[in-house]
């Protein structure tokens, strides 16, 4: 199969694209990829770090009022011509669309090219570029029922697709391989990019917290070296259980290791952390149109997440985390619920979806 992929800027429209790439192989069905992407994102280094072609595609906000408008719809008309040259190029099969302002250009260009598109919804609900983009698609697909309502008719629910080893992998044996003593871990995630606020808090909250467990710091890569700074004065690079990390490519290792996640509230906390099946404390961004806060009340509401508010995060944090450590059969709960609403098999339902499409365009051409 030859898969073109269109989205990015972060890992939840990253992610999902690579299991069900990941899926592809495992059903025996060898794939060429080609992704279209902005130049410079964290979808490039994804990209040519394991080998697909690259296609970098001008983007812009299509949408609001005011002057610049007419530049970013320029710019968005530029992008899909370039993607649709890029795809005749690649004689692609199907295009899977996973959003991000850089999945519009890379659609608007399947169309033009004549291949099919599958989009998926990542998110609890969608957000602009999902909204503009679903009537452009052949196929529907979304991580939850109610995204898939989001969606409209005929949305095909398949889960939020994560890599296998969110599955299989052993707490005890990821404990071990990250050095974790035999205490309870948290995991504290920062994001691909940081999370400034939740870092400072977790710099703040740090002593008291590894008087009861040890801590996993994914600060990102951005907030990196002044988190590493700030640690370091703070006497907390030397602490037992303190692990400070810029980001970590084995996530599915953290997660398993961890007794409780503490994180953003991006589309990849419905499907790793129901997989892994991980209690979990949720502090939404508040950017990118507030598709975070849906995904939070989402997994409140499944029983299986807390949530504190971004500007109350410095001051709650600690306070909530000792709770629930001191809480086992709280967290026991928070498991079972979050297991209770994975979808273990999304990646292979989603490269299901695409060989189908794919198969179906074969058949009418």
């Amino acid at each position: 199969m030859r898969l073109a992929i269109a989205g990015g800027g972060t890992g939840g429209h990253i992610y999902p694209a690579v299991s069900a790439i990941e899926a592809l192989g495992l059903l025996g069905r060898p794939t060429d990829v080609l992704w279209l992407g902005a130049a410079g994102r964290p979808e490039e280094a994804m990209a040519k770090e394991r080998g697909w072609g690259f296609h970098p595609v001008q983007t812009a906000q299509v949408r609001g009022t005011g002057l610049r408008l007419p530049l970013h719809a320029a710019y968005a008309v530029g992008g899909a011509v370039g993607a649709s040259r890029a795809l005749k190029a690649f004689a692609a099969d199907v295009l899977l669309a996973t959003g991000g302002y850089v999945s519009v250009p890379g659609t608007l260009g399947a169309r033009l090219a004549g291949v099919p598109v599958v989009l998926f919804l990542p998110d609890a609900s969608p957000g602009w570029a999902i909204r503009f983009l679903r009537r452009f698609a052949h196929v529907k697909a979304a991580s939850s029922d109610a995204a898939a309502a989001a969606l409209g008719a005929g949305a095909v629910v398949t889960g939020y697709p994560v890599r296998e080893a969110f599955a299989t992998t052993e707490r005890d044996a990821a404990r071990a391989a990250l050095g974790l003593s035999n205490r309870p871990a948290v995991l504290i995630l920062g994001g691909s990019s940081g999370a400034r606020r939740l870092n400072a808090a977790t710099l703040r909250w740090a002593p008291q917290l590894l008087a009861e467990a040890d801590v996993l710091h994914v600060a990102g890569r951005r907030d990196f070296e002044q988190v590493s700074q700030e640690a370091e004065a703070a006497g907390l690079s030397d602490a037992a259980g303190y692990h400070l990390y810029d980001y970590l490519e084995e996530m599915a290792l953290a997660v398993a290791a961890a007794d409780l996640v503490v994180s953003r509230a991006g589309a990849a906390t419905l499907g790793e952390l129901t997989v892994a099946a991980r209690p979990s404390i949720l502090v939404p961004g508040t950017f990118g149109g507030g598709h975070q806060r849906y995904n939070s009340d989402y997994m409140r509401r499944q029983g299986c997440s807390e949530v504190i508010e971004d500007d109350e995060v410095e001051r709650a944090l600690g306070p909530t985390v000792l709770e629930l450590l001191g809480r086992p059969d709280c967290l026991a709960d928070m498991a079972a619920k979050a297991r209770a609403i994975a979808r273990p098999d999304a990646s292979r339902r989603l490269a299901q979806l695409l060989i189908e499409t794919a198969e179906d365009r074969r058949r009418v051409h």
